[in-house]
């Protein structure tokens, strides 16, 4: 009894065959499961929260060594904030205009990158089909109008308009 200060029969019970094997808990992986779960759920649920937390943090870091800059070219603690922040907003402001030119540009050259005309061509229009327009253009505005007791005398213009010259 007082030698091994490790043994390798767990199962403190000296008559068991299993004698010399390790016995495991059965529910010891699924208690940090369980936890890795509920973190990962709570990850995902706070996102809205956690992503501009993150970021904050992070462009305080960045603009640390900036804001130290001014406050030794003895701006105050408030102004050199102020300005470190308004300048990292001018930088990403900037290149989101440069960004977006790129872009704007790109959707320009696209038709002609793939060899299409720039304009799209207006499709031709026949005397026939303008003078119906024209009749049609006309019978609205005759709609529009009081008719008299008799009728309508859109119809027979727009007989003379279908029929032609």
């Amino acid at each position: 009894m007082g030698g091994d200060p490790c043994p390798t029969n767990l199962t403190q019970n000296p008559g068991s065959r299993r004698e010399g094997r390790p016995v495991a808990a059965p529910a010891a992986g699924s208690g940090s499961l369980l936890a890795g779960v509920i973190v990962i759920a709570v990850l995902y649920f706070a996102r809205e929260i956690f992503v501009p937390l993150s970021l904050a943090v992070l462009l305080s870091f960045a603009l640390g060594p900036l804001t130290l800059l001014l406050r030794r070219w003895h701006f105050g603690r408030v102004p050199s904030v102020v300005a470190a922040v308004s300048a990292a907003f001018l930088v990403i402001a900037g290149i989101a205009a440069l960004i977006g030119s790129q872009v704007m540009r790109l959707a320009e050259n696209l038709w002609t990158s793939f060899g299409a005309e720039t304009t799209l061509p207006l499709p031709r229009t026949t005397a026939a089909e303008v003078r119906f327009r024209g009749t049609l253009v006309a019978s609205a505005e005759e709609a529009r109008t009081p008719r008299a007791a008799s009728g309508s005398a859109a119809t027979p213009r727009i007989a003379r308009a279908l029929a032609g010259p």
